[in-house]
């Protein structure tokens, strides 16, 4: 014998309704990471407008962590220790705010992804985008440090109120050797500065782009104005900067 079971309209009707009614309680009591959107304006660091890479770094805070914490930087050991969040600001006015969703360019995981916990956040405009290269160099601008749970809604306001200050190229490093220390005071007449504006890289990446190095003429140039030298032209690798290239302009004057 054999069961024949019908279904009419209302029958279907109401089997659509039951699924369309777990489908919404599934999805309602699914817990849904939680968006995480830092907040930073411009504060006291300039009193002009400002662009480049705002990048905002945050790292857990454990029991054995001192405080206060006074930067929160990348850890180029443990590239996982400390999450970055990225975004590019065009223009931003001395007293303004720019929202960067933490989870559209992170590494090594949105922000929402983050362990629950207590963290160090710190925040750094990337002024000529040269942070890949040489981290925080002169004329960045920096947040202090502040404490938050993440993830979760950051509440609090990262104020860019620093700039990071311009070292003094003409002092060596101090793993520069001792014999090329005791030419810094006489190359120093010798080595110019140049700080132009590139038009080809500025229409290849849609923004100005500064290009700054170091000129470094002989001894006897002054001595000789009609005398032709040959010209050699010099650019450094990877993590080398404006500062480090100053210590290779003394040497090649030596």
């Amino acid at each position: 014998m054999k069961l024949v079971v019908r279904l009419t309209g209302a029958h279907l009707r109401r089997r659509a309704y039951n699924l369309l009614a777990l489908a919404v309680t599934v999805f309602a009591t699914t817990a849904l990471p939680a968006q995480v959107v830092f907040h930073v304006d411009l504060g006291q660091a300039s009193a002009t407008p400002v662009s480049g890479r705002l990048l905002v770094f945050a790292k857990p805070l454990g029991p054995a962590d001192r405080r206060p914490v006074t930067s929160v930087d990348m850890d180029q050991i443990d590239t996982h220790a400390t999450a970055i969040a990225a975004q590019e600001v065009p223009h931003l006015e001395p007293g303004a705010t720019v929202d960067l969703d933490a989870d559209v360019t992170a590494f090594p995981t949105p922000f929402s992804l983050l362990k629950p916990g207590r963290y160090a956040v710190q925040a750094v405009l990337d002024r000529d985008h040269s942070y890949n290269y040489t981290g925080r160099g002169p004329g960045d601008l920096v947040s202090g440090v502040v404490e938050i749970d993440l993830p979760g809604k950051a509440s609090q306001v990262l104020t860019l109120a620093i700039a990071a200050p311009e070292s003094d190229p003409l002092q060596p490093l101090p793993n520069v050797p001792a014999a090329l220390r005791e030419v810094y005071a006489a190359a120093k007449a010798d080595i110019h500065p140049i700080d132009f504006t590139s038009q080809a890289l500025s229409r290849f990446w849609g923004r100005p782009a500064p290009l700054r190095g170091w000129v470094v003429i002989p001894p006897d140039y002054a001595a000789h104005p009609g005398q032709r030298y040959p010209t050699v032209y010099y650019t450094q690798g990877f993590g080398g900067s404006l500062r480090s290239l100053h210590d290779v302009a003394v040497a090649r004057w030596n």
